[in-house]
């Protein structure tokens, strides 16, 4: 014999948690590329998965892949994934990985450019500028200017005046600066064109020695420099005479004596200073000469 139970209401379903777990692998570096992997199951039915990439626990705009490459935001933070579905009894569910180590920095060049403006010639102002970035963060910058290459002393300003030294050769200016990751950077700018040179003028004298009477001798001699680099002297004097020194004659008399010093540069350009004037040159008493003419012959 047997007999059955009147039947029950509809077995309620009670909520299965999922198990197993999500996993992440991939180095955290940045620019690595981390992959999901997971080992969920659900008595209640697994649903389709999406996928959402954490940083410090807050949601990572658009990162919703089963992939997701490191940027530069999330240097110094951990990082989780959450896998989510809704089960077959319609319950959504949600399984987070274990986090990352905190995301290593890989160092970002700078980006952008290091220029110079100004005209390439002896005694012009050239200015410094730039458009630089860093996904590390820019630091601030300084600038060293640079002569064919080779840092010129004391120039670490955003300008520059060029100067004799500079002429011949081609100018460069470093922007240099530590970024938000403590690294130092540095760009170099493209050379401007050889510095061209500008004519200095002699400084210094010319002077005369001696005193300006008939009979003596007079003695020139110069102080002069040259930023463009001197020459042989040579001297030439008010009278026409030539050489350091003049001798004062008879036709130098109630004249005023001066010198002048010329010379080529290193530039190739003539150059010439000329000394004040002496007094007016004193005479000096010349004794008469007699010329006597023989007798030869005479009448009785």
């Amino acid at each position: 014999e047997s007999e059955t139970s009147a039947a029950t209401g509809a077995v309620a379903n009670v909520n299965d948690d999922p198990t197993g777990s999500v996993v992440i692998s991939g180095t955290a570096t940045e620019d690595q590329v981390l992959s999901i992997t997971n080992t969920l199951a659900d008595e209640d039915v697994l649903g389709s998965f999406s996928y959402q990439w954490n940083r410090a626990g807050s949601a990572i705009s658009s990162a919703t892949s089963a992939t997701y490459t490191l940027v530069q935001a999330d240097v110094g933070s951990i990082i989780t994934v959450t896998v989510s579905y809704t089960d077959g009894q319609n319950t959504a569910e949600s399984e987070t990985s274990a986090a990352t180590s905190a995301v290593a920095n890989v160092n970002d060049d700078p980006t952008g450019s290091v220029t110079i403006s100004g005209t390439a010639t002896e005694d012009q102002v050239l200015t410094a500028a730039n458009t630089l970035a860093d996904e590390d963060v820019l630091g601030t910058i300084s600038y060293q200017w640079n002569r064919a290459g080779t840092a010129i002393s004391s120039a670490t300003s955003g300008t520059y005046t060029l100067t004799q030294s500079d002429v011949g050769s081609a100018i460069t200016v470093t922007a240099s600066y530590t970024d938000g990751q403590n690294t130092a950077e540095s760009e170099t700018s493209a050379a401007t064109s050889a510095v061209a040179n500008v004519n200095d003028d002699p400084t210094g004298s010319v002077t005369i020695s001696g005193t300006a009477t008939e009979d003596q001798v007079l003695t020139a001699a110069n102080t002069l420099a040259d930023e463009d680099v001197l020459g042989s002297i040579t001297y030439t004097w008010s009278n026409g005479d030539t050489g350091s020194t003049t001798t004062l004659g008879q036709s130098d008399v109630g004249n005023t004596i001066t010198v002048t010093a010329a010379y080529t540069d290193g530039q190739g350009t003539a150059e010439s200073s000329t000394s004040a004037a002496t007094t007016a040159v004193a005479n000096v008493n010349d004794d008469p000469t007699i010329t006597s003419t023989a007798v030869t012959s005479a009448t009785e």
